[in-house]
């Protein structure tokens, strides 16, 4: 008997299987849409005033174009945002010093991005000063990412 692997089977899949979904924390956030991913943890979105904004993850921290995996952290940063709708949740800080809104991201299913990108192994945890509500969270989804060797930045 052959057995059949479905098309997905063929592609590299995402280094963890679960999403991290949070719908409690993604309710609360302002809709907006997605008009460019720049990097793994930069966007451009379209607010539902019709004002634009880039926005700088909170928390999170991914390699710059010039470093190892920043080509994979972006796309997987694309890849979560698919339908472009998001919901953009405050921590303490309005914007950073680059004038960017600061904020955490979740998609239309509840995913939570930023958490997720650690999960994976494509962004490493960064404190954001005084934007910390998630910082031991994402901490130790970090630890298990580096101990499960997980993503480009761990090994695999």
């Amino acid at each position: 008997m052959l057995l059949t692997l479905p098309l997905s089977a063929c592609f590299n899949p995402p280094p963890q299987s679960g999403l991290i979904k949070k719908t409690a924390l993604c309710a609360t956030g302002v809709s907006a849409r997605v008009t460019k991913v720049i990097d793994g943890d930069t966007i451009d979105v379209r607010l539902a005033n019709g004002n634009s904004e880039r926005i700088r993850y909170i928390g999170i921290d991914t390699p710059e174009f010039d470093e190892p995996c920043f080509r994979e952290a972006t796309q997987r940063n694309k890849a979560l945002l698919k339908d472009r709708n998001i919901r953009l949740i405050r921590d303490t800080n309005n914007r950073d010093r680059y004038g960017r809104l600061v904020r955490y991201i979740c998609n239309s299913e509840d995913v939570f991005i930023d958490a997720q990108l650690i999960a994976e192994g494509y962004a490493e945890a960064f404190r954001f000063w005084p934007d910390v509500r998630f910082a031991e969270y994402f901490l130790s989804l970090e630890k298990t990412a580096i101990e499960n060797q997980t993503g480009c930045l761990h090994g695999q």
